[in-house]
């Protein structure tokens, strides 16, 4: 059942319960039609009750297909290739003025970056009107200096306020600006604990050489 049907059974339930209220007080004075409108109270009475009934009935069907055709409808998620990262971001709005930072921001504005790296704070903000958290990360290659600032939403209060300065974490967000540094919004957590372990460099292993520095024979 859809929208416009559970609207129709809302109307039929409360027909049903004001035409039983009217008939009620109808029928206070005796008369030689009081039992045709008990009878039709009555009538009144079942029609709001199987309104109801069917409106309850079929309201989370039609708000579960609701959601799920929202949830169709947004737009799939664009990540920035791996090798662009918050670094290369900053680097390249080094040297450059505002306008052209803001030129720049449009390239990258609406498509999503995963960042790790080190908490270095949590703050309270009001971002766009709206009771938000920002997320501060620091840089592997620039330790106590945050360049990314990742916006979150009330629902993720609770992860954010367990952390502390220094845990590592891996979130993702969209990228809204890199004007001061670069801003994501609609942050989402992945991660909170010890960062991954570092690959271990192969020793490049030299081939032997005779007295003239060529290849023995």
């Amino acid at each position: 059942m859809g929208r416009r049907e559970i609207i129709i059974s809302a109307l039929l339930a409360g027909l049903g319960l004001g035409g039983t209220s009217a008939v009620a007080g109808m029928t206070s004075t005796a008369s030689i039609y009081t039992p045709y409108l008990l009878g039709l109270g009555w009538a009144a009475v079942l029609g709001s009750f199987v309104g109801l009934a069917v409106m309850f009935r079929n309201a989370p069907k039609a708000m579960i297909a609701t959601t799920q055709a929202l949830i169709e409808q947004a737009p799939e998620r664009q990540f920035l290739d791996p090798d662009i990262t918050p670094e290369v971001l900053r680097k390249k709005t080094e040297n450059r003025t505002s306008v052209q930072i803001d030129a720049l921001t449009k390239t990258y504005a609406g498509k999503w970056l995963r960042v790790s790296g080190r908490v270095f704070d949590v703050t309270s903000i009001n971002f766009h009107k709206r009771d938000s958290f920002a997320l501060h990360v620091e840089e592997e290659t620039r330790p106590h200096l945050p360049s990314v600032m990742v916006v979150f939403g009330e629902p993720w209060l609770d992860q954010l306020s367990a952390m502390n300065k220094g845990d590592w974490i891996t979130c993702v967000g969209m990228i809204d600006r890199l004007q001061g540094g670069v801003t994501l919004v609609s942050g989402e957590i992945e991660h909170i604990g010890e960062p991954p372990p570092k690959k271990a460099r192969t020793p490049r292993t030299r081939k032997p050489t005779g007295a003239s520095g060529r290849p023995p024979a």
